[in-house]
Parts: structure tokens; C-alpha cells; sequence
């Protein structure tokens, strides 16, 4: 190749070159912007959720608002029902739910109330309606500071005996985030359709290093991607010598527990007296 075709031909690559890059530039450009404007309208849903939360006259329960760090979020209060006050129970809904959604989380807070335990259901931050499971969880740190939050709520409050319960995407932060506490801040933690592995060796590092109750509850028609890892998830906590590991499926229900709810909280009740609980007598 002459010296002056090989000029042209180096001018021609490099040209292309940058249309390529100017190219994966401006769609790079276009997936942000829609991504953006897809979170700023899922930030205006949930502040709409919010502010109906506030003048809601049926919501059974007290909107409290908790500060996490520079930032302030929203949870849902329900005092434990009785003179005994068994505990204090920490919800986080999954992707694409809320801290009152019908499905899971609005039985689990009504009915452990119910049963003698402070319930607090956490809004947790917006994510746009495509997220998956990585964008999910990409925001745990927004997600912990709120647990961490909540968990002062409830210690000056004078509830102890607290427990943390994540629900599908949300089981794992709540795992990690409870590991990360003395056992004197958090208790036990539960995750609830948990679509889990527990195959990375980080998490099993979590495991190893719990040394508290773990529950892993789900329904027995679940979602496939919580059923078919439910063994693998079994066989890591045996591997990292938990010992006080508890899995259970609530025999006949389906995702959400539809139809269910009564059985679903029976469950959770059962395993919270057994292995978390006050010793009955203990007053408010």
C-alpha cells in the first residue's frame, strides 16, 4: 500500500471509528435520559403514595416519617395490639410493590400486629417500572440507611427484640443488612420469596458470620426463580453452619399469597414466638 493510500485509509478508520463512538454516545445519551425520566416519574408516583398514606382515613396505622442521613423516608407504624409487646418487626417490600401492598406485605404488618409485635413497613426508594433484579439492588445502600434508620426509630421508641423481613428482592439486602448489626439491633431476619442462590462466596460470608435466627419462607407455588433455588439456599446455610436456619413453604399458595394471607401469617407468627419472642408477660 502507497504511503498516501495508506494516509487515506487511516483517515477513513479513524472517522468511522468516531461515528461508532458518536453513535454508542448518543444512544448511551437516549437510555439515561429515558431512564431518568423514567425514576423522576416513578419519584412522582411514590410521593403521590406518600401524601395519600398521610390523609388516608382507613390505613390501620401511623404514618411516621424516619431520617436517614440527609434524607427522610416514610415507614407505616402499627403499635402491638394487647398489653404484651412481644417485638418489634422491620418490613422492606420487594421490587415493584410498596409499604402497604395488598399482597404480603399489608397482611404481615396487620396480622403480626395483631399478635403482640410493632410492625414497621419502610417505602424504600423509587425504581423505574423496567427495573430488574440488579437495578433492585443497586439502591441497597439508600435501602440500608433507611433499615438503619428504622432501627433507631424503634429503639427510642423502647421496642426491642427486633427483627428484619425482606421480601423478594429485598430478602437479600435485609440479609446483609442484618449481619451487619449486632444481634442486640437485629435479632433474626426473615426473607420472604426470596429469589436467592446464596452462590456467591460474599454472601456466604454473610452466612457464616449471622449467628441468628434465619427464615426462609415462601409460598409453594412461588415464583420458579424462588422455588428452584429454594435447595440451593438450604444447602449454603448448612455449608456456612447455621445453626439456626428455618425454611418452610405455605402449603397451596401461589406469588402474593393470594388467598392466603391467614396461612402466611400463621407461619410467620410460628417461627417469631419460637425463636425471637419476649417471654409472655412482658408489658408495653
Amino acid at each position: 500500500m502507497e504511503k498516501s493510500d495508506r494516509g487515506s485509509y487511516l483517515k477513513t478508520a479513524l472517522l468511522c471509528s468516531r461515528g461508532r463512538r458518536a453513535k454508542r454516545g448518543a444512544a448511551l445519551a437516549a437510555a439515561l435520559l429515558l431512564t431518568a425520566n423514567a425514576l423522576a416519574a416513578d419519584v412522582a408516583r411514590t410521593h403521590a403514595l406518600e401524601a395519600a398514606w398521610r390523609s388516608a382515613g382507613d390505613l390501620d396505622g401511623d404514618v411516621v416519617e424516619l431520617s436517614a442521613g440527609d434524607r427522610s423516608a416514610l415507614a407505616i407504624h402499627r403499635p402491638a395490639a394487647g398489653r404484651e409487646r412481644r417485638g418489634g418487626v422491620i418490613l422492606i417490600h420487594g421490587r415493584g410493590t410498596n409499604a402497604d401492598s395488598r399482597e404480603t406485605l399489608h397482611p404481615l404488618r396487620i396480622g403480626l400486629s395483631d399478635a403482640g409485635w410493632d410492625t414497621l413497613s419502610i417505602q424504600l426508594p423509587a425504581a423505574y417500572d423496567d427495573a430488574d433484579a440488579a437495578d433492585w439492588l443497586a439502591t441497597a445502600p439508600a435501602i440500608e440507611a433507611r433499615l438503619g434508620a428504622a432501627l433507631d426509630w424503634m429503639s427510642k421508641q423502647g421496642i426491642d427484640k427486633r427483627v428484619v423481613v425482606g421480601v423478594g428482592d429485598s430478602a437479600t439486602i435485609a440479609l446483609r443488612f442484618a449481619a451487619s448489626r449486632g444481634s442486640d439491633e437485629v435479632a433474626a431476619v426473615a426473607m420472604i420469596s426470596s429469589p436467592a442462590t446464596f452462590d456467591d462466596d460474599a454472601v456466604r460470608d454473610v452466612l457464616s458470620g449471622l449467628a441468628r435466627p434465619l427464615f426462609d419462607l415462601y409460598a409453594q407455588r412461588d415464583l420458579t426463580s424462588v422455588t428452584a433455588n429454594a435447595e440451593r439456599r438450604a444447602a449454603a446455610a448448612r455449608a456456612a453452619g447455621l445453626a439456626d436456619f428455618v425454611q418452610r413453604d405455605v402449603p397451596g399458595a401461589g406469588p402474593g399469597f393470594r388467598g392466603l394471607d391467614a396461612a402466611l401469617v400463621a407461619a410467620a407468627r410460628t417461627w417469631l414466638n419460637a425463636r425471637v419472642a419476649k417471654p409472655a408477660g412482658t408489658a408495653h
